[in-house]
């Protein structure tokens, strides 16, 4: 007969109480005068004194010195507890059970030593503790259940304890776990209407195949098992089968543990029709919202799922009027003559809650305000389930915040009072970066840059920055007020001096010299949409040399342009841009860096005044959406459309506005800003329009990461697209295509980019690049 831990220890208590108590005679009385405690080692005697109930003065009997061993012995510090009279003088002789020096784990690969060793303390078995081998079998036990849960059914321990001196003894646990017990077949009996691989579909679960070996679905693991047949069940109960029901499910392992069977008996059942939907319970709202919200219709198949549903639409209707615990229980009533369901909703709103206090916690040197003015969630106002999702969801849109953990405490004495707590993980807001980049367009360069994203603890961000590179120089000073108003209308201002020897790397010389000033307004239109409003000035130089293209030449040569000039090694053109800049943001993503949901639309127009040296405008479109795909897979589309377009008495488009497709950004596998018009010496001149779009299959990945925030990852793609001189000219026969592979990493320098592509079709050898790849900032 097996004993639990704890009655063996109240029969160890017993017994030990009855036999080694000493002979006092059933009437032998004495008062104790003094107590002496012999054979402690470690514990100390006032440890004996606290836990013994006998003091001096106190008059003592054979039945209370039964008592004084047995709360001994309660305490679990002593192996042997002995008590006898010596005159008036209590005299307790007890032996200490050891302590444990150490204990190690040995032959463990499956599961890992701290999981192991935490197991191990909430069975009694830690460093420091007193051993017990009463313990070492449910010690056993536990190791035991913990490699049943990973499928090793076959695994094995032994535990060894050695004595080291000084009370102290080491435990050694070695395990074997021995091999995988994998899956060999699974059997569902009863099914008729579905096939077994149809109902296999949804398990996680699934038998030995030969490529099990990259996947661990074929281990047998009782929490999966248990979700399966959830999934199961609800795959009928989701198809009208409301009577359906597992009668068994067997588990059957081979005699040496390395295969397991598992057969499922199943009762389909019929399929019921709804027959009357009714609504029961207290009603916060008119009853007839309520019915709108109801999916399930009179004479429609039974759905569980569709009834699931209705109670979350109605859930989250109450909830947003500060009934944030309604509970709506759709319950069915079978009748099994007719194959008909009545289905009631029964409504309890609760209390209607209200927040009495919003705290920030986690980050003292950021004024509260910065974090307030982001709630949607207001003090004093009741418990909204859509204001909380925003409110958290803008808080961990601030740059600075790296993790946003929400809780409601309930206000003691108050049921319909709770306290918002937020507590803030802070992001590392101040970087000084001084780093190597490399760009397709621009080359190798340096990057310096000095950026705050919550200035002075006030939210404010501030950036200082000098980009150089092997044809371009760029010193950056901007400052952003994210809350400019109190509307949250955000403003930016910029200056900027940019000096290059080209428009590209691979591109004809062109010293181009160009510093102003920019301001826009970012103004909220809803959670999701943000109307821009700014403008720019600047003054441009641009000037020609051996070796420039026509183009350039005939650009700087035309006083309708600018004011032209000569330098001694060619003509040169200076101009003046005051341009209008608007555009609308439409931002639904899940996170900005390696999103798996929602998209990104940007539309936004540059306009050069009519008081400008240049007159023209440019518009662009971009997208980037994300949709899932099942089994962790996601298509990413990102895609752009450009367009430049003079007016007025201006001919034509300045250089460094012209739109250059190939490369990372754009078309991979192409060389960088070669795909469109050319100039007479063959090198990329850009075009007054272009379109790419890249299409891109995400592969399921949690390299360097969780696949929550990813710091990777991988996939394959097929890019198309091509630059234009004019709009006109537009032909989709004359878009290049490629495919290949790519990869996305996070490192100190900013995100690296990296693809192999491969042109399709007839492409001339120049145009080619198979692997390209960028890192850092955009120069």
């Amino acid at each position: 007969m097996l004993f639990s831990r704890a009655l063996r220890q109240v029969l160890v208590v017993v017994l030990m109480s009855v036999v080694l108590t000493p002979a006092f005679a059933a009437d032998e009385t004495f008062v104790v005068q003094n107590i002496e405690v012999h054979g402690l080692q470690r514990i100390s005697t006032g440890t004996v004194y606290t836990y013994l109930p006998i003091s001096v003065g106190d008059r003592v009997d054979a039945e209370r010195i039964r008592n004084a061993i047995k709360a001994l012995y309660q305490t679990g510090f002593f192996a042997d507890i002995q008590m006898r009279r010596s005159g008036n003088t209590l005299i307790v002789d007890v032996e200490e059970r050891p302590s444990i020096a150490n204990f190690t784990i040995v032959g463990n690969k499956a599961i890992k030593t701290e999981d192991l060793t935490k197991s191990l303390k909430q069975a009694g078995l830690a460093k420091g503790r007193i051993f017990s081998r009463s313990v070492l079998n449910d010690v056993k036990q536990q190791l035991t259940r913990s490699y049943f849960s990973h499928g090793k059914y076959n695994a094995k321990i032994d535990i060894k304890v050695l004595p080291i001196g000084n009370n102290r003894v080491t435990v050694t646990i070695n395990i074997s776990e021995g091999v995988d017990t994998k899956i060999k077949s699974i059997n569902i009996v009863g099914n008729k209407t579905f096939d077994d691989a149809t109902l296999l579909d949804q398990f996680k679960l699934e038998p030995t195949h030969w490529f099990s070996l990259f996947q661990s679905s074929n281990k047998y693991v009782r929490e999966t098992l248990s979700g399966d047949l959830e999934s199961l069940r609800s795959y009928y109960l989701d198809r009208g089968y409301a009577d359906f029901h597992i009668n068994s499910v067997q588990v059957t392992i081979s005699p040496d543990y390395k295969d397991i069977f598992l057969t499922i008996n199943v009762h389909e059942g019929e399929v019921y029709k709804v027959r009357n939907i009714e609504l029961a319970g207290r009603f916060i709202v008119p009853e007839e919202k309520l019915r709108h919200l109801v999916l399930a219709k009179p004479g429609t198949t039974f759905s569980m799922a569709r009834a699931t549903f209705s109670s979350t639409l109605m859930s989250n209707l109450l909830g947003n009027r500060g009934y944030a615990f309604a509970k709506i229980d759709p319950i069915p009533k079978l009748d099994r003559e007719t194959h008909e369901v009545d289905l009631t909703f029964y409504v309890d709103p609760g209390n209607r809650i209200y927040v009495r206090r919003i705290n920030f916690l986690g980050m003292p040197d950021t004024d509260d305000v910065v974090f307030r003015r982001e709630m949607r969630q207001l003090e004093g106002s009741w418990l909204s389930n859509t204001d909380l999702k925003w409110s958290k969801l803008r808080l961990q849109r601030l740059p600075f915040i790296k993790d946003v953990q929400e809780s409601t405490d309930p206000v003691p004495g108050s049921p319909d009072l709770v306290d918002l707590n937020y507590n803030l993980t802070a992001r590392q807001a101040g970087r000084f970066i001084f780093a190597v980049g490399y760009s397709p367009y621009f080359g190798i360069g340096l990057n310096g840059s000095v950026q705050h994203d919550n200035f002075l603890g006030e939210g404010n961000i501030l950036n200082l920055s000098l980009h150089t590179s092997e044809i371009n120089t760029l010193y950056d000073i901007a400052w952003t007020d994210p809350y400019a108003t109190v509307n949250g209308v955000s403003r930016t201002v910029r200056l900027y001096y940019q000096k290059s020897s080209a428009l590209l790397l691979d591109a004809s010389p062109l010293e181009t010299k160009k510093y102003g000033l920019l301001w826009s307004y970012s103004i909220p239109m809803s959670e999701v949409d943000w109307f821009q409003l700014g403008g720019s000035a600047s003054q441009n130089d641009l000037l020609t040399s051996v070796g420039s293209s026509q183009q350039y030449i005939n650009f700087a040569l035309d006083p309708s342009n600018g004011d032209t000039y000569m330098t001694p090694i060619g003509p040169a053109i200076r101009y003046r841009e005051y341009n209008l800049l608007t555009g609308w943001t439409h931002d639904t993503r899940n996170r900005a860096l390696f999103a798996t949901r929602g998209n990104r639309q940007q539309l936004s127009l540059s306009l050069a005044a009519p008081f400008s040296d240049v007159k023209f405008y440019t518009l662009t479109y971009s997208t980037t959406d994300y949709f899932q795909l099942g089994a962790g897979f996601i298509y990413r589309l990102n895609a752009s459309v450009g367009l430049n377009k003079t007016y007025g008495s201006s001919h034509d488009v300045p250089p460094t506005e012209h739109f250059f497709v190939g490369g990372p950004d754009s078309v991979r596998g192409f060389r960088s800003g070669y795909l469109g018009p050319l100039d007479e010496r063959g090198y990329p001149a850009g075009g007054n329009f272009e379109f790419y779009a890249q299409n891109e299959l995400v592969i399921p990945s949690s390299f360097g990461g969780s696949t929550e925030a990813p710091s990777a990852q991988f996939g394959l793609f097929f890019d198309v697209g091509n630059a234009f001189a004019d709009p006109g000219d537009f032909q989709s026969g004359d878009l290049y295509k490629a495919a290949g592979v790519w990869g996305e990493f996070v490192t100190p320098l900013g995100v690296m980019r990296v693809s192999l592509g491969w042109p399709l079709g007839q492409v001339p050898s120049y145009l080619r690049e198979t692997f390209q790849f960028s890192v850092g900032r955009r120069f």
